[in-house]
């Protein structure tokens, strides 16, 4: 089988519509979240207008940039 053939990995939708309106998957833990600034930090907006979020749901962000404390001057 030529490399033209080969199948790729399957495609995982990001947002999905469910009768609760739009979820979002986190792409660190992998869970819906509903599509809000609760749960996603806004990510500036699209061409059509649209407000963007982060991938990654708040906790994982979090987790992800924390920043270290920074060193005391002796």
């Amino acid at each position: 089988m030529s490399d033209k053939f080969k199948r790729k990995a399957p495609v995982r939708n990001k947002i999905i519509e469910t009768e609760l309106g739009s979820e979002k998957r986190c792409t660190k833990c992998d869970e819906l979240y509903p599509l809000a600034s609760e749960f996603f930090y806004k990510d500036g907006k699209d061409k059509t207008g649209r407000t963007k979020f982060t991938t990654q749901c708040k906790d994982c962000y979090k987790q992800s940039y924390r920043t270290t404390p920074k060193k005391l001057k002796k």
